[in-house]
Protein backbone atom coordinates (compact mmCIF):
# COMPACT_ATOMS: atom_id res chain seq x y z
CA UNK A 1 0.00 0.00 0.00
CA UNK A 2 1.60 3.06 -1.04
CA UNK A 3 1.76 6.23 1.21
CA UNK A 4 0.69 9.70 0.13
CA UNK A 5 0.19 12.82 0.77
CA UNK A 6 -1.57 16.09 0.27
CA UNK A 7 0.48 19.25 -0.01
CA UNK A 8 3.74 20.61 -1.90
CA UNK A 9 4.90 19.37 -5.26
CA UNK A 10 7.07 16.74 -3.00
CA UNK A 11 4.22 16.38 -0.14
CA UNK A 12 4.68 17.49 3.42
CA UNK A 13 6.21 15.89 6.32
CA UNK A 14 4.25 13.72 8.62
CA UNK A 15 2.35 15.33 11.96
CA UNK A 16 2.83 14.26 14.97
CA UNK A 17 -0.33 12.20 15.28
CA UNK A 18 0.68 10.22 11.94
CA UNK A 19 4.27 9.31 13.37
CA UNK A 20 4.79 6.27 15.25
CA UNK A 21 4.87 5.73 18.66
CA UNK A 22 9.13 5.94 20.05
CA UNK A 23 10.59 2.96 19.30
CA UNK A 24 11.49 1.80 22.71
CA UNK A 25 7.91 1.73 23.71
CA UNK A 26 5.24 -1.54 23.71
CA UNK A 27 2.77 -0.15 21.58
CA UNK A 28 0.01 -1.74 24.57
CA UNK A 29 0.26 -1.74 28.07
CA UNK A 30 -0.76 -5.66 28.04
CA UNK A 31 0.84 -6.69 25.10
CA UNK A 32 3.66 -9.49 25.09
CA UNK A 33 7.11 -8.96 24.12
CA UNK A 34 6.42 -10.87 20.86
CA UNK A 35 3.28 -8.72 20.15
CA UNK A 36 4.82 -5.39 20.87
CA UNK A 37 7.95 -6.45 18.68
CA UNK A 38 5.87 -7.64 15.88
CA UNK A 39 4.12 -4.18 16.36
CA UNK A 40 7.18 -2.43 16.25
CA UNK A 41 8.63 -4.18 13.20
CA UNK A 42 4.95 -2.93 11.66
CA UNK A 43 5.73 0.74 12.49
CA UNK A 44 9.07 0.23 11.33
CA UNK A 45 8.28 -1.00 8.30
CA UNK A 46 5.61 1.63 7.12
CA UNK A 47 8.01 4.15 8.08
CA UNK A 48 10.42 2.82 6.07
CA UNK A 49 7.85 2.31 3.18
CA UNK A 50 6.91 5.54 3.91
CA UNK A 51 10.59 7.03 3.20
CA UNK A 52 10.99 5.25 0.16
CA UNK A 53 7.63 6.32 -1.62
CA UNK A 54 8.89 9.67 -1.05
CA UNK A 55 12.50 9.17 -2.42
CA UNK A 56 10.55 7.57 -5.41
CA UNK A 57 8.13 10.72 -6.09
CA UNK A 58 10.94 13.42 -5.20
CA UNK A 59 13.46 11.89 -7.92
CA UNK A 60 10.82 11.24 -10.01
CA UNK A 61 9.55 14.71 -10.13
CA UNK A 62 12.98 15.77 -10.39
CA UNK A 63 13.56 14.24 -13.58
CA UNK A 64 10.12 15.33 -15.26
CA UNK A 65 11.16 19.21 -14.84
CA UNK A 66 13.95 18.73 -16.21
CA UNK A 67 12.85 16.84 -19.08
CA UNK A 68 10.21 19.55 -19.36
CA UNK A 69 12.78 22.19 -19.28
CA UNK A 70 14.63 20.00 -22.01
CA UNK A 71 11.23 20.23 -24.28
CA UNK A 72 10.85 23.60 -23.77
CA UNK A 73 13.77 25.74 -24.07
CA UNK A 74 13.96 29.64 -23.63
CA UNK A 75 12.87 31.76 -26.33
CA UNK A 76 15.13 34.36 -28.39
CA UNK A 77 13.28 37.09 -25.98
CA UNK A 78 15.05 34.99 -22.64
CA UNK A 79 18.38 34.82 -24.78
CA UNK A 80 18.54 38.67 -25.41
CA UNK A 81 17.56 39.54 -21.37
CA UNK A 82 20.71 37.42 -20.73
CA UNK A 83 22.70 39.19 -23.29
CA UNK A 84 23.92 36.15 -25.92
CA UNK A 85 24.54 37.72 -28.77
CA UNK A 86 22.26 37.04 -31.79
CA UNK A 87 25.54 35.74 -34.19
CA UNK A 88 26.63 33.58 -31.63
CA UNK A 89 23.56 31.22 -31.43
CA UNK A 90 24.11 29.41 -34.38
CA UNK A 91 28.33 29.14 -34.41
CA UNK A 92 28.01 28.02 -30.56
CA UNK A 93 28.99 24.23 -30.26
CA UNK A 94 26.52 23.14 -27.80
CA UNK A 95 24.32 25.93 -28.11
CA UNK A 96 21.07 24.20 -27.70
CA UNK A 97 22.02 22.32 -24.93
CA UNK A 98 23.11 25.64 -22.76
CA UNK A 99 19.26 27.00 -24.45
CA UNK A 100 17.42 23.92 -22.66
CA UNK A 101 19.50 24.03 -19.58
CA UNK A 102 21.90 27.22 -19.13
CA UNK A 103 19.62 29.82 -19.51
CA UNK A 104 15.89 28.16 -18.43
CA UNK A 105 16.56 28.25 -15.32
CA UNK A 106 15.80 31.21 -12.90
CA UNK A 107 17.96 31.98 -10.01
CA UNK A 108 15.06 30.77 -7.44
CA UNK A 109 14.22 27.64 -9.71
CA UNK A 110 18.23 26.51 -9.31
CA UNK A 111 17.99 26.96 -5.88
CA UNK A 112 14.77 24.74 -5.02
CA UNK A 113 16.30 22.23 -7.36
CA UNK A 114 19.16 21.92 -5.55
CA UNK A 115 17.47 21.88 -2.03
CA UNK A 116 15.26 18.88 -3.32
CA UNK A 117 18.32 17.30 -4.85
CA UNK A 118 20.18 17.76 -1.26
CA UNK A 119 17.03 16.63 0.28
CA UNK A 120 16.62 13.53 -1.41
CA UNK A 121 20.64 12.13 -1.09
CA UNK A 122 20.20 13.28 2.70
CA UNK A 123 16.99 10.99 3.56
CA UNK A 124 18.83 7.98 0.83
CA UNK A 125 22.17 8.60 2.71
CA UNK A 126 20.48 7.84 6.31
CA UNK A 127 18.36 5.11 5.08
CA UNK A 128 21.54 3.28 3.67
CA UNK A 129 23.06 4.08 6.90
CA UNK A 130 20.07 3.02 9.24
CA UNK A 131 20.01 -0.28 6.65
CA UNK A 132 21.93 -2.64 8.95
CA UNK A 133 19.79 -1.49 11.96
CA UNK A 134 16.20 -1.79 10.37
CA UNK A 135 17.24 -5.19 8.57
CA UNK A 136 16.40 -7.67 11.43
CA UNK A 137 13.39 -5.70 12.18
CA UNK A 138 12.11 -5.33 8.60
CA UNK A 139 12.56 -9.06 8.27
CA UNK A 140 10.61 -9.78 11.01
CA UNK A 141 7.84 -7.76 9.69
CA UNK A 142 8.06 -9.70 6.50
CA UNK A 143 7.77 -13.12 8.23
CA UNK A 144 5.26 -12.16 10.47
CA UNK A 145 3.33 -10.93 7.19
CA UNK A 146 3.86 -14.34 5.78
CA UNK A 147 2.92 -16.54 8.74
CA UNK A 148 -0.36 -14.47 8.84
CA UNK A 149 -1.43 -15.35 5.13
Amino acid sequence: KAVTRPGGPLGSPCTAEERPSTFSEPSGAGDSPKESSLSLSSSLAALVEECLVFLRDAACRILEMAAFKVTHPCSDQDLDRHQVPRGARDRLPGFEYERCVRFNYSSQEKSILVDCVTMVKALGGALAKAEALFAPWLRMHVHGAAQAM
